[in-house]
């Protein structure tokens, strides 16, 4: 139990931290079909993606976690069966800095059986550019194992960055 404790308090900690940084706005993020890309990359542990120009960031969290007056805020539902998918695509600079991008993100949710999630995607971007996030809110159920498949072309580019990771999410 004490263990469990201290995971929420983390949990709704980062997921209190990642909302409050966000402003509402901006229009939904493309969900056209990047043809052409290359098989993904699978990403183990990871949270983060690396292709040495963009780093990737993702992360999955039970909305249950997130803190009551953040989730009112961020029109975020607070439940043990919902989730929020976080994605995120920063430029690497010359100096080591990066610099957050938009993306036409291609993403699809699925769990190990197949069924496919329809996350409704939203385009998240703070005064000036500052960060810029996209997430997506899907239902979840006890021990599911969520894929996540996407393409990510940062604006500028021509070519897609394929990334797929997983995460097995608990809700008891």
């Amino acid at each position: 139990m004490h263990i469990f404790d201290s995971r929420k308090l983390i949990f709704t900690s980062l997921g209190a931290c990642l909302l409050f940084l966000m402003a509402c706005g901006g229009p939904a993020p493309s969900t056209e079909t990047i043809s052409g890309a290359p098989p993904a990359r699978e990403v183990s542990q990871n949270k983060s993606f690396d292709n040495g120009n963009y780093v990737i960031n993702f992360n999955i969290i039970n909305t249950e976690l997130l803190d009551p007056e953040i989730s009112r805020k961020y029109d975020v539902t607070r439940s043990k069966n919902r989730a929020l998918v976080n994605i995120s695509v920063q430029k690497k600079n010359q100096d080591g800095s990066k610099t957050p991008v938009t993306a036409v993100l291609n993403a699809n949710v699925s769990n190990l059986t197949g069924q496919l999630k329809k996350p409704d995607w939203r385009k998240i971007e703070e005064a000036g550019g500052a960060a810029i996030y996209y997430i997506g809110l899907i239902r979840i159920a006890n021990g599911e194992t969520l894929v996540i498949d996407m393409n990510v072309l940062p604006d500028g580019e021509n070519d897609p960055i394929p990334v797929r990771f997983q995460q097995r999410m608990f809700t008891d």
